[in-house]
C-alpha cells in the first residue's frame, strides 16, 4: 500500500518467509488473483491505495467477501487520516501565509522581501532547501536569500547567477512566470541538469515572483529526496501565492524608490537636487555644526567655454 501519493509504498505481512515476502514483492505490476491468492483493492472514490493478498488453499466465498470488506475498511480508514493530516497542512500554510503577509509589511528593501519569501516558502513547502533570485539592472538573476542550505555551499550560491543566455529556460519563465514549474534530474534542460548535480538536489519547484509586465525573480524550493517533490508538488500554488505576496511589496518599493528619486535627484544629472541638500543640511546642523558655502561665478561661461564634463 501506498498511504499517500507522496509516500513510498509499504509492504506489511503475517506468516510469509523473507524469501516469500521478497518474491511476491519483486514485480511491481498490480498483483492478479489466481489459484491459492486472493487480491482486493484498497481503494476508495478518491485514492487507490494498493491491494491486500491473502494467501492459502481452499477459499470459501466468503473469504472474497470478508478480504474486500477488510480491504474497504482500511480505505475508508486512510482516508479518514490523509483528510485530517491534509486538514493540519492546510492550517499550517494559512498561518504561514498570514505570517508572511505581516512580516512583509515591515520589510524595507528587496533583501528583506527575499530573507522573508524565503522563510516562508521553505515552511510551506516542506522542503529540504529554498532560495530566492532577484533580477538585477544587469537582467541577470543573483540569489538574494536562502534557507536550509549547509555551510559548504555557500560560495556556489554567492557565485551562482542566471541569466537567458545560460537557458533556455528563463525565457519560458519570462514568458509564464505565473506557471510553476517542477524539474527533476529527467529535465531536457542542461543547464538545470547541471544545478542539480552541483547542488546535489533530486528536484526543485520554481515560482516566477511577478506582477503583469514585471518580472522580480523567483523563488525556487529545493528537495534532495526522490520522494520529497511529489509533497511539494501538492502544495504548489501555496508557494505562488507567497511569489505573489513578495511581487506586490516589491513593486511597492519600485514606487516608493522612484518617488524619492523624482522628488531628490536630478532628472538630467541624477544627482542630488536642492530639496535633498536642503534636508541633508537640516541633518547636519541639528547638533554643532558649520556651514562653508562656495559660490562659482561666471559658471555657464565655464560650461560653455570648457564643456559639461
Amino acid at each position: 500500500a501506498r498511504p499517500s501519493a507522496d509516500a513510498p509504498s509499504q509492504v506489511h505481512s503475517f506468516g510469509l518467509s523473507a524469501a516469500e515476502l521478497q518474491d511476491y514483492t519483486r514485480d511491481p505490476v498490480t498483483p492478479l488473483p489466481g489459484p491459492g491468492r486472493l487480491v482486493a483493492r484498497i481503494a476508495s472514490a478518491q485514492h487507490d491505495y494498493g491491494h491486500l493478498i491473502a494467501f492459502g488453499q481452499d477459499f470459501f466465498d466468503s473469504d472474497r467477501e470478508l478480504l474486500d470488506a477488510y480491504a474497504n475498511l482500511a480505505a475508508v480508514t486512510l482516508d479518514t487520516l490523509s483528510a485530517v493530516a491534509t486538514a493540519a497542512v492546510r492550517q499550517r500554510t494559512a498561518e504561514s501565509l498570514l505570517e508572511l503577509s505581516s512580516a512583509l509589511t515591515r520589510a524595507r528593501s528587496r533583501t528583506e522581501v527575499a530573507e522573508v519569501a524565503v522563510v516562508a516558502a521553505h515552511a510551506m513547502m516542506s522542503a529540504d532547501r529554498a532560495s530566492v533570485l532577484l533580477l538585477d539592472d544587469d537582467a541577470t538573476m543573483r540569489i538574494a536569500a536562502h534557507v536550509g542550505w549547509p555551510p559548504e555551499f555557500a560560495d556556489k550560491l554567492a557565485a551562482l547567477t542566471v541569466t537567458s543566455a545560460d537557458t533556455d529556460y528563463v525565457a519560458t519563465l519570462l514568458n509564464r512566470p505565473d506557471l510553476p514549474q517542477i524539474h527533476d534530474r529527467r529535465s531536457g534542460d542542461p543547464f538545470i541538469r547541471r544545478v542539480l548535480d552541483e547542488f546535489e538536489l533530486d528536484s526543485m519547484v520554481v515560482v516566477g515572483i511577478a506582477l503583469p509586465g514585471r518580472f522580480f525573480g523567483m523563488i525556487v524550493a529545493s528537495f534532495a529526496g526522490p520522494q520529497s517533490a511529489a509533497v511539494g508538488q501538492r502544495f504548489v500554488v501555496d508557494m505562488a501565492g507567497a511569489a505573489n505576496q513578495a511581487a506586490t511589496v516589491l513593486h511597492g518599493l519600485e514606487l516608493l524608490e522612484h518617488t524619492w528619486r523624482q522628488a531628490n535627484l536630478d532628472p538630467l544629472t541624477g544627482i542630488a537636487n536642492r530639496r535633498a541638500f536642503l534636508t541633508a543640511l537640516d541633518d547636519a546642523l541639528r547638533g554643532d555644526g558649520a556651514l562653508l558655502f562656495i559660490d562659482l561665478d561666471a559658471f555657464k561661461a565655464i560650461n560653455d567655454t570648457f564643456g559639461h564634463a
